[in-house]
């Protein structure tokens, strides 16, 4: 069978997020560069730009959702190395089998992406926010709308996604966070 890539897992992320988890806004793979020094927990590993694969927002704003998505094993070690630090949940979004959860880190879930669901296969823990990781979303939030507004108003455009609060959707995968 074909292999689902990269691009493939975050579509379906953003489904996932926007459907299930009820996010609003979302975004996927849009690079901030303001976000570098904070969202590395490596002070000492330079990075030029942040990339969440995708990330979103609770329509009440309580909740950072960020999954990050594994095409290959080797893709998901060279992500353990560079230490991301957002969302209150972060889990990681692959295939299944090609992530066993057993290697997946404390902090993080783990989802599997079948040809029609995702499945939840190891939870992952809230953790408490921090006023850096806080600062470091708002930026990400403001960048996001910025673009929003400069380039095309109400829908995709840089890879945002914005769903009016009554706007029906199709739920994918499981209703918890």
């Amino acid at each position: 069978s074909e292999r689902v890539t990269h691009a493939e897992l975050v579509e379906r992320a953003v489904r996932w997020l926007v459907g299930s988890q009820r996010c609003s806004p979302v975004c996927a793979e849009m690079m901030s560069f303001w976000n570098a020094p904070l969202a590395y927990s490596d002070p000492n590993r330079p990075c030029r730009s942040v990339a969440p694969d995708a990330i979103g927002w609770q329509r009440d704003g309580s909740v950072c959702i960020n999954v990050e998505c594994k095409a290959s094993l080797a893709d998901f070690y060279a992500e353990r190395r560079k230490g991301v630090d957002f969302g209150e949940y972060r889990r990681f979004m692959s295939e299944p089998g090609i992530i066993r959860p057993e290697l997946v880190q404390d902090g993080w879930g783990l989802l599997w992406c079948y040809p029609r669901q995702v499945r939840k296969v190891k939870p992952a823990p809230q953790r408490p926010v921090t006023v850096e990781r806080y600062r470091a979303e708002l930026r990400l939030l403001h960048e996001a709308a910025h673009r929003l507004f400069v380039r095309a108003p109400g829908g995709w455009t840089d890879r945002v996604h914005v769903c009016p609060l009554n706007e029906a959707l199709t739920h994918e995968g499981e209703a918890d966070v």
